[in-house]
């Protein structure tokens, strides 16, 4: 950390904010809370779950749960709801299926005329590496 107490984060103007569900939530939560309201425009909250009409019992405490309190603290704090906020599931054990996740951040932020910031801090690596990779440049 920087000795410089006076260093603060800068924030796009308006973004769409896409963070992969996780029992350690506090990797979310945070820059919600620090970029405040106004800024963030939408949410794209990345679930991994094998059957998301079916969550196993350990998906619920690992993306169930993580996904639905960062989406009522959306649209408590944040005043984001509706097509604001957009789940996207797939396999947490597979790279392939996140590869079109991106795409959607995207489209809600053209839509919103904003930037995509995506936290890739916590949540499964498949998860996390699928993503980036459907956004790479060579795509």
């Amino acid at each position: 950390m920087p000795d410089d107490t006076s260093v603060t984060a800068t924030w796009p103007d308006r973004f769409v904010y896409v963070c992969i569900a996780t029992r350690a939530n506090i990797v979310n939560l945070a820059p919600l809370v620090h970029a405040g309201q106004g800024r963030i425009v939408g949410l794209v909250i990345l679930r991994g779950l094998k059957d998301p009409e079916n969550p196993s019992p350990e998906e619920a405490p690992d993306a169930v749960m993580p996904a639905r309190q960062l989406s009522d603290y959306a649209e408590k704090a944040l005043n984001l709801v509706g097509e604001d906020v957009v789940l996207v599931d797939g396999d947490p054990d597979l790279a392939a299926p996140w590869t079109q996740a991106t795409d959607v951040a995207r489209k809600l932020a053209r839509a919103r005329n904003a930037s995509v910031l995506f936290n890739v801090a916590g949540g499964r690596r498949p998860v996390m590496i699928g993503a980036l990779v459907g956004i790479a440049p060579w795509k």
